[in-house]
């Protein structure tokens, strides 16, 4: 069972999206109430929302209240007085103190409960919340973050908890989700936060899933933080595949047999989804439609030269609606999603680049992919250039040095962006 962390005001809007709609079929679908909400927790998920402001938290906590969907966000949160101003350096070293809820214990450090009081840090709140959260479980696997690379709070204190959770759970995985802003600019420091962001959850992270604000398009805010939503679902949610044969219940590995299949090599993480869905699930042709269309998901692979080192496809809704052999159904569409993937390029080194996932549930029918495609190797070069181009000019440096990022943390986080770059290089030769 894994522990969902949200961080910063995107992330925290994008659990907001998440846990909506989960809510809406948990109680008809046991293994995901299983996997998802706290034994006898009122509505509590296995997650934690965390903001260095408080308004974001408490206007979500408001707006699933009004939505009537159970989900309880404020007993799962820890917040703070002050933002982090679009700083990576305020969220990974500046850690204020949190503000006090009322469902804050004091003094009891009993199974499943936890201690902070007004002297803890951000971070030591965290801390000690997850822990509580951790041991409340029957089975646990890892952590999946969720937040942005190009403000404060999500790329500094995001990256910071990535840190010190590789370090008192190093058996656990860390599956981290982060949302991309656009090319043209959300803040004048987002190259340099992106920069030593993802550098630093390179090191500690067991895989990145990079949400290109991009490639989703120009939509608005929530329509962004539902596809975004939309495809975690589809990602990490249990399917048939890997659930015990005997109907047990599953322990929701997903997420870390993801982590194996998409991300063989540790140094190559960079991962990529795509998400297609079918609301005429009545169409005969429902999965032919589908899986035309998953051809035109990687249409810049020939063109560019692009290899796919390894992909992880995952089919939903196998088992909905009227179709006479679903055993029939997917058998076909492995063999074919197998090849249509295949002849996208895929690395020679790879003997196994392809997986399927099936899942008969009682879904939508979709077909979602994730991708470990060497151009995230270019993308990574974009930040390095855009960051070097600041960094040489001594542009905004003083903003950082404030609150201990100096020069060397720079120069060490183009080293390593440097050496992920030249491994996609050298992956795809």
């Amino acid at each position: 069972m894994s522990i969902y962390l949200h961080v910063g005001q995107c992330g925290v809007q994008v659990g907001e999206e998440f846990w909506s709609k989960i809510s809406k079929y948990s109680d008809e679908d046991k293994v995901v109430r299983n996997n998802l909400w706290t034994h006898g927790g009122d509505g509590e998920p296995q997650a934690m929302f965390i903001d260095a402001e408080r308004k974001v938290v408490r206007k979500v906590a408001r707006s699933t209240k009004r939505a009537k969907t159970g989900l309880n966000v404020m007993n799962s949160s820890v917040t703070t007085r002050r933002g982090c101003g679009s700083n990576f350096a305020m969220g990974f070293n500046y850690l204020p103190r949190v503000i006090m809820g009322d469902d804050v214990i004091k003094g009891n450090n009993a199974f499943g409960q936890y201690v902070v009081d007004e002297r803890s840090s951000m971070l030591d709140a965290c801390l000690e919340r997850i822990r509580a959260k951790v041991e409340r479980l029957d089975a646990f696997s890892g952590f999946i973050g969720v937040h942005s690379s190009g403000g404060g709070t999500g790329a500094g204190f995001g990256a910071r908890l990535c840190q010190e959770l590789n370090d008192i759970y190093p058996t656990a995985y860390r599956l981290w989700n982060i949302i991309t802003p656009y090319t043209q600019g959300e803040s004048p420091t987002q190259h340099y936060n992106q920069l030593l962001s993802i550098s630093t959850i390179h090191e500690s992270a067991d895989a990145i899933v990079l949400f290109n604000n991009d490639d989703i398009g120009k939509k608005t805010m929530k329509n962004i933080n539902e596809t975004i939503a939309d495809n975690m679902i589809s990602m990490y949610l249990p399917v048939t595949t890997l659930s015990p044969p005997s109907g047990g219940i599953s322990t929701g590995p997903e997420p870390w047999e993801m982590i194996r299949s998409v991300a063989p090599i540790p140094s190559l993480k960079l991962l990529q989804t795509r998400h297609l869905v079918e609301d005429n699930s009545n169409n005969p042709l429902v999965w032919e439609k589908l899986t035309r269309s998953l051809i035109g998901q990687f249409p810049h692979v020939r063109s560019t030269g692009t290899s796919c080192i390894s992909a992880l496809c995952v089919c939903r809704g196998i088992g909905k609606g009227s179709s006479p052999n679903p055993g029939l159904i997917e058998k076909k569409l492995k063999v074919f999603i197998y090849y249509i993937i295949k002849s996208y390029n895929c690395v020679k080194w790879n003997p196994f680049p392809i997986d399927v996932w099936m899942d008969h549930r009682n879904h939508r029918k979709s077909i979602s992919v994730c991708a470990n495609l060497t151009s995230s190797g270019h993308y990574i070069e974009g930040i390095i250039d855009k960051s070097r181009l600041m960094f040489d000019s001594g542009a905004y440096l003083h903003w950082y040095s404030r609150y201990g990022v100096e020069n060397e943390d720079f120069k060490q986080s183009f080293e390593i962006l440097q050496r992920v770059a030249d491994g996609y290089r050298d992956a795809g030769k």
